[in-house]
């Protein structure tokens, strides 16, 4: 779409690559989560930051800086990988991450309201 030289296994590559991270706050920082609030981890009666604010903020900041640490291997592994400049990379992975959020978000929404 913007030029570059991908082909669908190296995107695939790319894409597993990045999301590396995320994994790993799977297997690390959920298991903590769940152990220290347990179901209130998805609820808001009470908010887990009412329970432990210090250890909720920890926590929230391993997950962001682990998303953030995935964008930006995503970011770099299609400007390599693609050959793309900075830009149409950060726009590939923008539009990329904004339409499956987008998708889990409406998927979200209709198991919420027809389940």
């Amino acid at each position: 779409m913007f030029g570059g030289k991908a082909t669908f296994r190296n995107s695939l590559g790319i894409t597993s690559y990045a999301f590396t991270p995320l994994i790993l706050s799977l297997v690390f920082v959920l298991p903590i989560e769940l152990m220290t609030f347990g179901l209130y981890l998805f609820s808001f009666n009470p908010h887990p930051i009412t329970i432990k604010p210090t250890l909720y903020i920890v926590l929230l900041s391993f997950d962001v800086v682990l998303i953030l640490w995935g964008l930006i291997l995503s970011i770099v592994g299609t400007k390599v990988g693609n050959q793309l400049s900075l830009w149409k990379s950060i726009n590939t992975v923008v539009l990329l991450y904004g339409i499956v959020a987008s998708g889990l978000l409406a998927g979200g929404e209709y198991a919420i309201r027809y389940f």
